[in-house]
């Protein structure tokens, strides 16, 4: 399992070329789940705008979420074109 961002991201907006850069990420590793922690919130902004509002692709699909006592946890099935 690789770690996804990457420790020091450049930062971005939510539509900016990191947030690109991560979706041809995804496809490229062949990704079939994303998983959101929000204790694991990151200073890239588009992984709070994803934590907040899902991540604004077809493919991906919201299969799991709950609230702990650290923050919410989000599970999402990545399904190819």
């Amino acid at each position: 399992m690789r770690e996804w961002p990457p420790a020091d991201p450049p930062h971005t907006d939510s539509g900016g070329e990191l947030f690109r850069l991560a979706l041809k990420y995804i496809e490229k590793k062949k990704v079939d789940f994303i998983v959101f922690r929000e204790a694991w919130l990151s200073t890239v902004p588009y992984i709070k705008d994803w934590l907040d509002n899902g991540i604004p692709d077809r493919r991906a699909q919201l299969i799991y979420s709950t609230d702990t006592q650290r923050g919410r946890i989000l599970i999402y099935k990545w399904n190819p074109a």
